[in-house]
């Protein structure tokens, strides 16, 4: 029996054989290494335009973010091979951030070319959230009780954290300076997100998480285990990964000369980015029990077939989502999945098969 990205794939090579005796192989298919769980990547397509990106999942595989289309850009949700427009508010376009297990999406609709405000979409329908007295306000995360996170700007023009719910936009302060910015909520209705360094909003109280040693730190994603990641800067000036448990916040050891941490799952299964240089190189990571592994090495063909554009959310059954660009594609949204059992193998080949297959046939 499988369990974790350390599991023990032998059967891998199948793939590549089924493959390349039809001969419809538009590029190198090739397995994942020996000794890790392979990733097969579901290309979501867009709205009819030419490009998308994926930015969560929620655990029933639901997705959502943006794709271009007909109508220009805007919101998506993705469910069994469907991507839905959820449209916009104005002539301008949207993008979705986060999706909960009951289907309820958050976002923004652009107003005018550099104005936006959050959104609420649920049952067909797109709801301005309004803000907190400014013109500007953004939705980041949604949690399965229905409480919105973002931020907004209030009357005075300043970016406020907010909690949205019954109704009610809520401002949540400020720890220092005069800014804040909420990015995830749990179902316990913790919130985490930065007022300069990294907070926990917990039964109305913030609380600093602090940094790892620098002057500033922001937390981006909350487990229903209380465990935070983010990115914090070291001292040097250039942010690191993070992981907070425990009442102390560490590095992941990731590497890199900078990097974040975007989300976290229930499992402790971590996905973010760094980049090795200051041209703006980047490696997208999945981070499991101390083990890093880069995101297109997982990917069943990925190293030589698709490269890795951005990397958004990881839902509990360690779906991955983001966008890529594969042979004759530009920007596409993806949904990875494990294959956590030699025999669904044989589930992957068929599926790379009818991709490879539509795209010969175009």
């Amino acid at each position: 029996m499988c369990a974790g990205v350390a599991c023990r794939v032998s059967a891998g090579m199948c793939l590549l054989v089924v493959v390349m005796l039809l001969g419809v192989a538009t590029c190198l298919v090739s397995p994942v290494a020996e000794g890790v769980t392979p990733y097969i990547l579901t290309d979501l397509g867009t709205l009819g335009g030419w490009g998308s990106a994926a930015e969560d999942i929620n655990d029933l595989g639901q997705v959502v973010g943006w794709a271009d289309g007909p109508q220009g850009r805007h919101a998506f949700l993705w469910d069994s091979g469907v991507m839905t427009d959820l449209g916009s508010l104005t002539s301008y376009e949207s993008g979705a951030f986060g999706v909960n297990d009951l289907g309820q999406v958050v976002g923004r609709f652009y107003t005018s070319y550099d104005e936006y405000r959050a959104f609420l979409w649920e049952d067909g329908v797109m709801t301005d959230l309004g803000t907190l007295g400014g013109d500007m306000s953004l939705a980041n995360d949604i949690n399965n009780s229905g409480q919105i996170v973002g931020w907004a700007k209030n009357a005075s023009g300043y970016v406020r954290a907010f909690l949205y719910e019954d109704g009610h936009m809520q401002d949540l302060g400020l720890l220092e300076g005069n800014r804040s910015q909420a990015w995830g909520i749990n179902d316990a209705g913790q919130i985490v997100g930065d007022s300069r360094r990294a907070v926990l909003w917990d039964e109305g109280v913030m609380h600093d998480l602090g940094t790892l040693g620098g002057d500033s730190s922001s937390a981006s994603d909350i487990n229903e285990h209380g465990q935070i990641v983010g990115y914090s800067d070291p001292g040097s000036g250039y942010f690191q990964s993070f992981i907070w448990e425990n009442g102390r916040m560490r590095r992941l050891g990731v590497g890199g000369l900078y990097g974040a941490a975007f989300s976290i799952n229930d499992s402790g299964q971590v996905v973010g980015y760094i980049s090795t240089s200051t041209q703006g190189t980047y490696r997208y990571y999945l981070w499991e029990d101390g083990d890093t592994y880069w995101i297109e090495d997982l990917i069943v063909g990925g190293a030589t077939c698709y490269e890795i554009l951005s990397v958004g959310g990881i839902n509990n059954r360690g779906q991955i989502v983001g966008s890529f660009m594969g042979p004759g594609l530009d920007e596409h949204a993806f949904v990875l999945t494990p294959i956590p059992e030699p025999g669904a193998l044989a589930v992957a080949a068929l599926g790379v098969l009818a991709l490879l297959l539509r795209r010969r046939t175009k």
